[in-house]
């Protein structure tokens, strides 16, 4: 007996479509951009976050007008951008030895108190997109593009890509007092592992750290 008839709603989930028919990512072209399916190209930048709460209030303007300005100079049919933010729960762990009886007591009632409450973390990422254009100036990108590809073979992919590099870089030294860093193939334990592709992974697994 297949494991769709033992369940009990399995006509329903046979009926249902598979997770990679809601990814549409392919693989990487290099090792920071992934292409989808449809041919758009994606780079994935992790934000640590800023601590606001100690800043001064002019600085935090300053920050905010920045901001502003980096994003609006994506504001053209060829750049997406998708802010997502993943929030899990932790439980608090501060390693201490102390001497004093008093620090040691005053320690250990603290964490006691820390690890009854609710604790969550947000992890924060900026997802580029590079596209064709859109609408009328787009119809005429599209017909360049394909004499381009005509008459220059995989030019314009690497124009692409570069164009998309250059945002990301410059999106990256923007945003470098948040702690941005964009996410690409690591080294760990002797093997290559794809830090965009943990990512996609973990929005799929619901918060939880996938390698």
């Amino acid at each position: 007996m297949t494991v769709n008839a033992d369940l009990k709603f399995a006509k329903a989930r046979r009926r249902e479509k598979p997770v990679e028919a809601h990814v549409p990512y392919l693989r990487h072209v290099d090792d920071s951009l992934v292409v989808t399916k449809s041919g758009f190209l994606v780079g994935v930048i992790q934000l640590s976050g800023l601590p606001f709460q100690t800043m001064d209030q002019a600085e935090l303007n300053n920050r905010l007008f920045n901001r502003n300005t980096t994003f609006r100079n994506l504001s053209t049919s060829r750049f997406a951008a998708y802010a997502t933010i993943i929030r899990r729960h932790i439980t608090p762990e501060i390693e201490g030895d102390f001497d004093n009886p008093f620090v040691a007591e005053l320690d250990a009632r603290y964490m006691d108190e820390l690890g009854s409450k609710n604790l969550f973390v947000n992890e924060a990422f900026l997802t580029l997109i590079r596209r064709p254009m859109v609408g009328r100036v787009g119809w005429v990108d599209r017909a360049l593009n394909a004499f381009r590809i005509s008459t220059a073979g995989e030019e314009t992919r690497e124009e692409a890509m570069a164009e998309l590099h250059d945002v990301l870089n410059g999106v990256v030294k923007d945003f470098s007092a948040y702690g941005a860093r964009l996410l690409g193939v690591v080294t760990r334990r002797d093997s290559l592992f794809s830090e965009p592709a943990e990512f996609i992974a973990k929005i799929l697994a619901g918060g939880a750290d996938v390698e």
